[in-house]
C-alpha cells in the first residue's frame, strides 16, 4: 500500500547529528541574566523553527529553553518545553525517548493542574501510541485529550486532536468516520486561521484517500496540502507532500512523474534532517528505476538508502532495501551479488514469519538460477517448515511448487510430480491461484509427455503409453481452468500436448505392429492439431501416419502426407524437419524405383541439413539435426549403391563416416561404419565389409548398444553368406537371435 508511517499521526523521521547538537546544547548552560521573558522568546523561536521543519535547530533551541526554565523553577514552562522536545523526538522516530519525555511532561502538567497543557500532551502521546501500533491506547488517549480540550475551550487544540483521531480511524479501516473527523478539523483550522495545522490536515485527508487507493482525490488533497505548506514556509511538510505525490505516481506507474516529485522532495527532507524519510525517498527512487528496468540507477539509489536505514535502525526498511538490491542483481543475472544481499536480509527478517519464509524462497530461487538445485531445495525446505508453522497454505503451495521445479530441473521427475501434486492440493479457487494451478498442471503434463518420449527412445512402448495417458488425464482439468481464465495461449498449448500424446500412443501401437489401433490414435492426434491449427502437432502426427501407410503399402498416401509435412516444416521455417520430410519423399520414390527423384529429394534434404546452425539449437534438438545430415548422406550412398554407381556411393558413405567422427558420438560412428560396409559388400569387397562391421560391433559392445550390436551381426551374417562362409554366417545369425531374445527387439 502507498500509505505507511508517512501518513501516521507523527511526522516520523531519523535524527541527523543529534548527539552533536545535544552535547553542544547542554554546553550552553543558562546564565544568571536569563529571564522568563528570554526563555519565552527563545521558546517561540523553537516553535517557529519546528513549524518550518528545521527540526535539529528546534531541538537545540528547546534544550536551551529547558535549561533556563529549570533554573528559574518554571514548572509550567518545563512541562511545556518537555512536551515540545517530545514532539521533536517523535518526528525523529526516537519513540522510546519521545515516550519518556512526554510522560515527564504529562506528570508535571497534571501535578500543577495545567489542564490545557495536559490535553496537549495527551494529544502528543495519542499520536505516539499510534506510531507504536498501540491502536486502542492511541484512541483512548486521544479521546481523553479531546474531552480536556473541549473542557478548557481550546478550539485550536480540539481541531488538532480531531485531525489525529481522523487519520487514526482511517488507518483502522473506519474510513467514513475518519474523513468526517478530518473534515471537521479542517473547517475549524480555517475558521481559526490556523494555516500550519490546515496544511497537516490536508495532508492527512490525502492519506485517508490513499488508504483506499482513491488516487485522484489523494492527488487533489496533496496538491492543496503542498500549496498551504509552501505558503506557511513548512519546508519539511512541503517535502513530504512532494514525496507522496511521487508515491501516488509510482503506484499509478507514471514513473517519470514519480521521479520528478521524488527529486524535488529529497533536498527538502535532507535539509530538515529527516533521515528516515530520506531513506524512504531514496528507496522509492530505487523502486521507480527498478520498475523502469533501469537497474544501475536503481542499485545506486538503494545503496544510498541502505546506510541511512541502518543508521536510524529501521530494520524493516533495511530489509526491504537489501531484498530490492538482491532483486536488482537478479535482473542483471549477477547471482553472486544477489545472494550476498539476500543473505544479509535473512537475519533482519522476523523469525518464523512470512518474511523469513519469503527470503528463503528468494535464496532458493537464486540457487535455482545458478543450477545449484540441492542448495535451492535445502532453502526451500527450510521455508516450507516455517510456512507450515505459521499455517499459510498459499506460501506453502508456492514453496512446494518451487521444490518441484528444482527436482524437475534435476530430471527427478517422480519427486517433481510428488511436490507439484502437493502444491495443487493446497491451492484455493481464487483467480490468481487458478492461474498458478494451471501452470502446475502444464508442468506435470510436460513431465508425463517428456517421460513418454524418453520411453520411445528406450523402446519401452508400454511405459510410454502409461505416461502419455497420464498426460491426457490432466487435459480436462487444465482446459477448464484455461477457459475460465480466458487464456487462449495456454489452451492451445494444452491441445498441442493432447494431440501429440495421442500421436505418441499411435506411434507405440505402430511399433508394436498394432496398425488398426495406431491409425485410430494417430488420426485423433491429427484431428486435434488441424482443428486448433497447431502446425507442429500436425507435422508430428503426419510423420507417424506416413510410416503407418508405408507399412500398409499405401505409397500414394505416404507421398501425400510427406508433401504436407514438408509444407508445414517450410511454414515453421524448420530446416531439420524439412530435411526429414524430404528424406521420406526420397525413400518413397526410391521404393517406387524412381531413383532420380530419390536422389533429387535426398540432395535437397542434405542441403537443408547443411543450413542448420546446430550449435544454436537447444541440446535436445541437436541430435535430431545431426541425424538428418547423417541420414541424407547415408541414403544418398544407398541409392547410388542400388543403381550401381559405387564411386558416388563410397563418396557419400565416407562423408557420413567423417562427419560422424566429428560429433564424437560412438553410436553415429558405428552406424556409419555399418553403412560403409554395405557399400563394400555390394561392390564385392567382402573382407573390407567384414572389417568395417567388426569395428562397428566393437563400438556397439563398448557402449552396450544392443540394437547396433544386432545390426552389425546381421550385416556380418549377410556378408559371410554371400562369401560362402556359412558357418560364420550361422554363428553371426545366432548372435542376433540371442540379442533379440534378451532385448526383445525386432529382427
Amino acid at each position: 500500500a502507498l500509505v505507511s508511517l508517512v501518513f501516521s499521526l507523527t511526522c516520523g523521521v531519523g535524527l541527523a547529528a543529534n548527539d552533536v547538537i545535544v552535547k553542544h546544547t547542554l554546553a550552553q548552560t543558562a546564565t544568571s541574566s536569563d529571564t522568563k521573558a528570554d526563555a519565552d522568546k527563545l521558546f517561540e523561536e523553537g516553535v517557529q523553527q519546528f513549524r518550518r521543519g528545521e527540526y535539529p535547530k528546534a531541538l537545540q533551541t528547546y534544550q536551551r529553553v529547558l535549561e533556563i526554565r529549570r533554573k528559574l523553577g518554571d514548572k509550567a514552562g518545563i512541562g511545556q518545553t518537555l512536551n515540545n522536545i517530545g514532539l521533536v523526538y517523535n518526528v525523529f522516530q526516537q519513540n522510546d525517548k519521545a515516550l519518556e519525555i512526554l510522560q515527564q511532561a504529562l506528570t508535571i502538567r497534571r501535578e500543577i493542574k495545567d489542564r490545557a497543557g495536559e490535553g496537549e500532551t495527551l494529544d502528543a502521546l495519542g499520536g505516539l501510541y499510534f506510531s507504536l501500533e498501540q491502536d486502542e491506547k492511541s484512541l483512548l488517549t486521544l479521546q481523553q485529550a479531546l474531552e480536556i480540550r473541549r473542557e478548557v475551550k481550546d478550539k485550536v487544540g480540539e481541531a488538532i486532536t480531531l485531525s489525529r483521531m481522523g487519520i487514526t480511524y482511517s488507518y483502522l479501516k473506519q474510513q467514513d468516520k475518519g474523513l468526517k473527523l478530518l473534515q471537521q478539523a479542517l473547517a475549524m483550522h480555517r475558521e481559526l486561521g490556523d494555516k500550519y495545522q490546515e496544511g497537516l490536515t490536508l495532508f492527512r485527508i490525502a492519506g485517508a484517500y490513499s488508504n483506499i487507493n482513491d488516487y485522484p482525490n489523494a492527488l487533489d488533497w496533496l496538491n492543496k496540502a503542498l500549496a498551504v505548506n509552501r505558503e506557511v514556509g513548512n519546508r519539511a511538510w512541503e517535502g513530504r507532500s512532494l514525496q507522496h505525490i511521487g508515491l501516488i505516481y509510482l503506484n499509478k506507474k507514471e514513473y517519470d512523474n514519480a521521479l520528478k516529485f521524488f527529486q524535488q522532495s529529497l533536498p527538502l527532507i535532507q535539509e530538515a534532517g529527516m533521515r528516515d524519510f530520506e531513506a524512504n525517498i531514496l528507496n522509492a527512487i530505487g523502486n521507480t528505476y527498478f520498475n523502469q528496468q533501469k537497474y544501475d540507477p536503481a542499485i545506486k539509489a538503494y545503496q544510498q538508502a541502505l546506510p541511512i536505514a541502518s543508521e536510524v535502525k529501521d530494520k524493516s526498511l533495511e530489509f526491504q532495501i537489501l531484498v530490492s538490491l538482491g532483486d536488482s542483481y537478479t535482473k542483471q543475472e549477477k547471482y553472486d551479488k544477489t545472494l550476498e544481499f539476500y543473505q544479509q536480509a535473512l537475519p533482519l527478517a522476523n523469525k518464523n514469519t512470512e518474511q523469513e519464509a519469503a527470503i528463503l524462497v528468494l535464496i532458493g530461487n537464486c540457487y535455482f538460477q545458478q543450477g545449484k538445485h540441492d542448495l535451492a531445495i535445502e532453502n526451500l525446505q527450510n521455508s516450507l517448515i516455517i510456512t507450515r508453522e505459521i499455517k499459510n497454505p498459499t506460501i506453502e503451495a508456492q514453496t512446494l511448487a518451487g521444490i518441484a521445479v528444482n527436482y524437475h530441473a534435476q530430471k527427478k521427475y517422480d519427486k517433481a510430480i510428488e511436490f507439484y501434486e502437493k502444491a495443487l492440493a493446497l491451492y484455493g479457487e481464487t483467480a490468481n491461484n487458478r492461474s498458478t494451478k494451471l501452470t502446475i498442471f502444464m508442468q506435470i503434463m510436460r513431465i508425463y509427455y517428456g517421460n513418454a518420449n524418453e520411453a520411445t527412445l528406450e523402446k519401452d512402448y508400454y511405459r510410454g503409453m502409461i505416461q502419455a495417458n497420464k498426460a491426457l488425464k490432466l487435459v480436462p482439468n487444465a482446459l477448464k481452468i484455461a477457459r475460465e481464465l480466458n487464456n487462449s495461449e495456454v489452451e492451445k498449448n494444452i491441445f498441442e500436448i493432447q494431440g501429440q500424446s495421442y500421436s505418441l500412443i499411435g506411434n507405440y501401437h505402430l511399433k508394436l505392429r498394432e496398425l488398426e489401433k495406431a491409425e485410430k490414435f494417430l488420426q485423433q492426434g491429427l484431428n486435434i492439431a488441424r482443428q486448433y491449427k497447431i502446425l507442429d502437432a500436425e507435422r508430428y502426427a503426419l510423420s507417424f501416419l506416413a510410416e503407418l501407410y508405408k507399412y500398409q503399402g499405401n505409397i500414394s498416401k505416404v507421398i501425400e502426407l510427406s508433401q504436407r509435412e514438408l509444407e508445414i516444416a517450410q511454414q515453421l521455417r524448420d530446416p531439420a524437419f524439412e530435411a526429414q520430410a524430404l528424406l521420406r519423399l526420397a525413400m518413397t520414390y526410391s521404393v517406387l524405383g524412381d531413383f532420380d527423384k530419390g536422389i533429387q529429394f535426398s540432395q535437397q534434404a542434405l542441403s537443408k541439413a547443411n543450413e542448420i546452425d546446430i550449435q544454436k539449437l537447444p541440446n535436445y534438438s541437436q541430435s535430431h539435426a545431426y541425424d538428418q545430415k547423417l541420414s541424407a548422406l547415408g541414403f544418398l550412398s544407398l541409392v547410388y549403391t542400388n543403381i550401381g554407381e559405387y564411386d558416388k556411393a563410397f563418396e557419400y558413405a565416407q562423408q557420413r563416416l567423417n562427419f560422424a567422427k566429428t560429433l564424437k558420438n560412438p553410436e553415429f560412428d558405428a552406424s556409419a561404419l555399418i553403412a560403409l560396409g554395405d557399400v563394400y559388400q555390394n561392390n564385392q569387397e567382402f573382407q573390407k565389409a567384414i572389417e568395417l562391421n567388426q569395428q562397428a560391433l566393437t563400438i556397439a559392445r563398448d557402449i552396450k548398444n544392443s540394437d547396433l550390436e544386432a545390426e552389425a551381426f546381421k550385416k556380418l551374417s549377410a556378408v559371410y553368406t554371400v562369401k560362402g562362409d556359412y558357418k560364420q554366417a550361422l554363428d553371426s545369425a545366432q548372435q542376433v537371435l540371442i540379442i533379440a531374445e534378451k532385448q526383445k527387439i525386432s529382427i
